[in-house]
């Protein structure tokens, strides 16, 4: 296993990337989109011992700060959720250009990132696996009063949130015809029982797998749950490879 880090332009700014390269040579990718107010390491390093989880089943991986966020240039307060959709894009035709096998995975808003970015039928029909912790379907709209939203210490322009809404997540999760693994917390104060069932009972609908965390919350999981995470969902695209 190889980790490499580097930058990629974007707009005027450049996005901070590390490649995981698995050493079998069978060109298999995981493209990981990391939440809000996160970064490509994940919340408790998920992302980072997910990467080296599937390294070991000979799948490579991509992590990355979307702009605004960790090493990435910009300011978090400009952060534009349209922009997270076509950076998304941009990685997956670049590496089916490559001629990788391409999966997706995303957290939280990374995940309602990554089903939005199937908006694109070219895309859609050349994901081999898609993979949902925490996924928020924007089916509750924020109703943010002034310019803003500020958590924890951080403020986002309302247009973050106005962009996330403007895109129908069911219609896009519908659409994909591939394999779907959704997780989430039992207890995800973040997102309502009805959006959570809306999105499970959708995936279980269309033949996905959705696995529920006893007692978790929406992403600060125990360390027994993310190992079970973790385990899950490297089985998952191994199984699809």
């Amino acid at each position: 296993m190889k980790e490499r880090i580097y930058y990629k332009k974007y707009k005027r700014g450049y996005i901070s990337c590390v490649f995981t390269e698995s050493n079998n040579k069978n060109k298999t990718l995981v493209i990981m989109a990391h939440g809000f107010r996160s970064s490509n390491i994940g919340s408790s390093r998920k992302f980072v011992s997910l990467s080296r989880s599937l390294a070991e089943k000979g799948i490579s991986s991509l992590r990355f700060d979307q702009i605004g966020s960790g090493n990435s240039s910009g300011d978090f307060y400009e952060s534009s959720f349209n922009d997270w959709i076509q950076v998304i894009q941009i990685f997956i035709k670049e590496y089916l250009n490559k001629k990788y096998k391409v999966g997706l995975m995303g957290d939280s808003m990374g995940a309602t990132a990554v089903i939005d970015s199937l908006e694109d039928k070219k895309i859609r029909d050349n994901i081999y696996g898609v993979a949902l912790w925490g996924a928020d379907p924007k089916i509750d709209i924020y109703e943010i009063n002034g310019k803003y939203m500020e958590e924890g210490g951080q403020r986002v322009n309302k247009n973050y949130w106005i962009e996330a809404s403007s895109h129908n997540f069911i219609k896009n999760f519908e659409s994909y015809g591939g394999g779907y693994l959704i997780i989430y917390g039992e207890k995800d104060k973040n997102i309502s029982a009805s959006s959570r069932k809306k999105v499970i009972d959708t995936a279980r609908r269309i033949r996905g797998k959705a696995i529920i965390l006893k007692g978790e919350g929406h992403s600060n999981w125990s360390h027994h749950q993310i190992k079970k995470a973790i385990r899950n969902t490297t089985d998952f695209f191994y199984k699809l490879i």
